[in-house]
């Protein structure tokens, strides 16, 4: 049995104040208290049923983040057809994991950042406009991905949590051109998204050459694969997204034509050697989209996916 659950409390205070016509000032806090519990018991066989409680392979963890972020944003509107803002905020964060059975230990992680933001966006015509956006941020690991206990629920592949995981710095740009002509009922958006991650919460695998012990009355098999959750630098992303309308008035259709790429650079370990999987999805698509009448529509759409 492996049950777990949680919640998050959060709040969000601001405060505005103009400088001039065109600028204004933000103030911010935004405080968060999240708390996950883990619950893995494991049972051995009595003979009839499965009622004998494994200690070594049952383990309660607690796990509790408290976030206090706060921060200040400039706003600038030259004109009505421009947009420029940006800001940095502080976080300070303590990550606290608790492991309450079978035995009791603690790890207290204490995290610091600053997290920069900004974004422009430019009219460029009746019809058109553009987006720049920056933003810094992190994620902490998951209660499942804390809880020090071993699952041996396949012998083969072993896995185990890692209390000692710390949170991931993620720093993303992104970028949009939307298009689109009420007139002619046609439309076109561009999205282009670029992540790079630092700590990024990862897998490392290691193979066993010989029978070894990974804890009191637990023997990871000659040729087995244990799986552990680590943080390795060296994550980058890359996503695109590409649509295109346009209405064929004889058949009162609408077509969409869509494309994309995302490219992902996955950092990983095995038997302690680093290692980076790039991988590559290409996708396309059609849509044909009709109303014809009061009584009769159609959609038809067709897509295509190419993975590298």
């Amino acid at each position: 049995d492996n049950t777990s659950n949680g919640y998050t409390l959060g709040a969000n205070l601001a405060y505005t104040e103009p400088l001039s016509k065109n600028a204004q000032i933000q103030i911010e806090y935004n405080p968060s208290y999240q708390k996950n519990k883990a619950d893995q018991q494991t049972f051995l066989f009595d003979g009839q049923k499965y009622s004998i409680l494994d200690t070594t392979l049952s383990n309660k963890f607690d796990n509790t983040v408290l976030t206090h972020n706060g921060g200040i944003s400039y706003r600038y509107n030259p004109n009505k057809d421009e947009m420029l803002m940006f800001g940095v905020n502080y976080q300070y964060s303590t990550l606290s994991s608790d492991r309450i059975f079978p035995t009791v230990s603690k790890v207290n992680q204490p995290f610091s950042n600053l997290l920069p933001n900004a974004m422009w966006r430019k009219k460029l015509s009746a019809r058109s406009n553009f987006r720049l956006f920056y933003r810094a941020s992190t994620n902490f690991p998951s209660v499942t991905q804390l809880q020090d206990v071993v699952n041996l629920s396949n012998p083969l592949r072993v896995s185990v949590g890692n209390p000692a995981l710390e949170q991931a710095y993620t720093h993303t740009l992104g970028g949009r051109y939307m298009f689109t002509n009420t007139k002619t009922s046609r439309s076109f958006f561009a999205n282009i998204f670029l992540q790079t991650t630092g700590n990024y919460i990862s897998n490392a695998t290691y193979i066993a050459t010989a029978d070894s012990t990974l804890q009191p009355g637990i023997v990871l098999k000659r040729g087995s694969q244990l799986t552990k959750p680590v943080n390795l630098n060296g994550y980058n992303s890359l996503r695109s997204f590409f649509t295109y309308s346009t209405p064929i008035k004889k058949l009162k259709t609408t077509v969409n034509l869509n494309a994309g790429l995302t490219y992902s650079r996955l950092p990983g370990q095995v038997n302690y050697v680093n290692t980076f999987t790039n991988n590559y999805v290409y996708n396309a698509g059609v849509v044909l989209a009709s109303n014809i009448s009061q009584y009769v529509d159609f959609n038809v759409n067709y897509n295509v996916n190419f993975n590298q």
